[in-house]
């Protein structure tokens, strides 16, 4: 037999046993059972009283405050694989020296979580007939 016929049988023998056990028959359900009992005496209750008492105390504590530690210094290394050639932001034009500029520069606008832009180093505005576009630093 080759592999794809195995693997066929096997398939086709999964299916039918699935299809067999959905047509088993469900179990029956249980009957209940009722039990009778004959009480031959009869027994007096005493009931007895718990009284609880709640005594509020006041206590003084000291407490002391001690100082939060600083945290330690974060450091942040990036592989960016190789060194840019050059780091001026007008001659940059390879894809590593880019990365390098975002790590160091701020554009005028970014994108938030939800990939609207937003301003980032600077706001804009519109003239009336939104023709001209004036950016204005931080």
């Amino acid at each position: 037999m080759s592999a794809k016929k195995l693997s066929a049988f096997f398939g086709i023998l999964m299916v039918l046993s699935l299809i067999l056990s959905g047509c088993a028959t469900p179990a029956a359900p249980g009957v209940p059972q009722v039990v009778t009992q004959i009480v031959e005496k009869e027994v007096k209750v005493v009931e007895t009283q718990v009284v609880e008492t709640v005594k509020e105390v006041e206590k003084e504590v000291q407490v002391v405050v001690t100082p939060t530690p600083l945290p330690a210094e974060k450091v942040v290394r990036i592989n960016l694989g190789s060194y840019p050639d050059i780091i001026d932001p007008q001659k940059s034009s390879f894809v590593n020296e880019i990365a390098h500029l975002q790590l160091i520069y701020e554009g005028l606008t970014k994108l938030d979580k939800d990939l609207n832009t937003v301003p980032g180093a600077a706001e804009w505005a519109y003239n009336d007939d939104l023709t001209q576009l004036t950016f204005t630093q931080f």
